[in-house]
């Protein structure tokens, strides 16, 4: 899968897509690897939070 800088880096989902139809639910940025939804960000293990926040 090709991902972007609009995309989710867990899932691939479009974050404007998100965005807009969640707009009190912001996509959370991950230092030097883009961003994760909403969704993504609250369903991390902690072996995954800290793989993208270490």
């Amino acid at each position: 899968m090709s991902l972007d800088s609009s995309t989710c880096i867990r899932c691939g989902q479009s974050l404007r897509l998100a965005e807009t139809s969640m707009p009190d639910q912001p996509a959370v940025f991950v230092p030097g690897k883009g961003e994760l939804c909403a969704e993504c960000y609250r369903e991390l293990s902690p072996e995954e939070y800290k793989k993208y926040f270490p």
